[in-house]
């Protein structure tokens, strides 16, 4: 005998989830796919069957075809462009407009700029006095130190 528990029952699954997410599936991954599919069998079939009637069909279909393809480059290519245009006529009115004022803006911090420089200069400059004087005086005292203990 073995001390194995005995195997635990399949928990149910909620039946009104579970219908939701048929749905879903069916309405989000099948149909989808099953139009896309038909989608291009559709165009198969009738290369298919232009095969098998002739050739000079074949080159007909394969020319509207190409057609076909170029138009839709074109379009896409037209509002690219189109978009391109826009935004480059955006960006440049943008820039007009905000120009001058960006170059206000830029004066004034940058005379704040200076105005801080200043006043940071101006309450920097006594610790600097004083250190500068006490390295001074460190110099001088070790000269006058190494003078007297040369003699």
């Amino acid at each position: 005998m073995t001390n194995e528990p005995p195997p635990e029952k399949p928990v149910e699954r909620n039946p009104v989830t579970y219908q939701k997410h048929r749905h879903e599936v069916r309405w989000q991954i099948t149909i989808p796919l099953a139009v896309g599919a038909v989608l291009i069998l559709i165009p198969a079939i009738l290369v298919l069957v232009a095969g098998i009637t002739g050739v000079t069909q074949l080159t007909k279909l394969a020319q509207v075809s190409l057609i076909w393809l170029i138009i839709i480059g074109m379009i896409i290519s037209l509002l690219v462009m189109i978009a391109t245009v826009v935004m480059i006529y955006t960006t440049s009115a943008i820039l007009r407009n905000t120009s001058p004022i960006a170059r206000q803006i830029q004066d004034t911090f940058l005379l704040i700029g200076s105005y801080v420089n200043h006043y940071a200069d101006i309450a920097v400059e006594p610790f600097l006095r004083y250190h500068s004087f006490t390295a001074s005086l460190g110099v001088l005292g070790r000269r006058f130190r190494k003078d007297k203990s040369s003699k």
